[in-house]
């Protein structure tokens, strides 16, 4: 048998400690008495106990971030690809081909000249007459908007080489007799420009 305010061996039969003179008859019948003397925890004192966990991250970011990358990555290319195009662009040939049939017609110096400027303005000579322009890109495609209806070009640019292809299914086509015919056939002229 021990104290139970100072933990000194007790007697069997000892109902006061010898050490601390602690009542050990009253406190084997009840619950141990607090000792008078001794000192109380302050009301905030800290609590100890397993660590808080982490607060839990959101993983939206990532996507964000992702998307932000792609989104500036498209941009850049459609900028670039469009700031490509600006300078001045003298045709060489067009190529026309429809219904099993091809030919080429080539230009002579300054025949066919496009130009265009970085502020979306520009302009063609074709022969003697100048026509005036806006443009822009979209995607691959180049269109010329003029008075009339916008002259619409799937483009490809491969180093000083621009080629612009036109589809010609609902306009006016050449017949074999050389007279124009409307829609006796569809055809596509690909227009080669050099950068001069």
């Amino acid at each position: 048998m021990f104290c139970y305010k100072c933990g000194e061996k007790l007697v069997e039969s000892a109902s006061f400690c010898s050490t601390c003179g602690e009542d050990i008859a009253a406190t084997q019948h009840g619950a141990p008495a607090a000792p008078h003397d001794a000192p109380t925890a302050p009301h905030d004192a800290p609590v100890y106990g397993p660590p808080p966990l982490p607060a839990k991250k959101s993983n939206i970011k990532i996507p964000v971030i992702i998307g932000i990358i792609i989104a500036a990555g498209l941009i850049a290319y459609f900028v670039f690809s469009a700031s490509s195009l600006v300078g001045r662009w003298e045709a060489t040939h067009v190529i026309y081909t429809g219904t099993g049939e091809t030919y080429t017609n080539e230009f002579s110096r300054d025949e066919l000249v496009l130009e265009l400027f970085s502020n979306g303005t520009g302009y063609m000579i074709d022969g003697t007459i100048r026509e005036e322009f806006l443009w822009r890109t979209e995607r691959k495609t180049l269109i010329l908007s003029s008075y009339g209806e916008p002259m619409i070009f799937q483009y490809d640019l491969s180093g000083s080489t621009l080629r612009l292809t036109e589809d010609s299914t609902d306009k006016y086509a050449v017949s074999d007799s050389d007279l124009v015919q409307p829609g006796s056939r569809q055809y596509i002229s690909i227009y080669v420009f050099r950068r001069s």
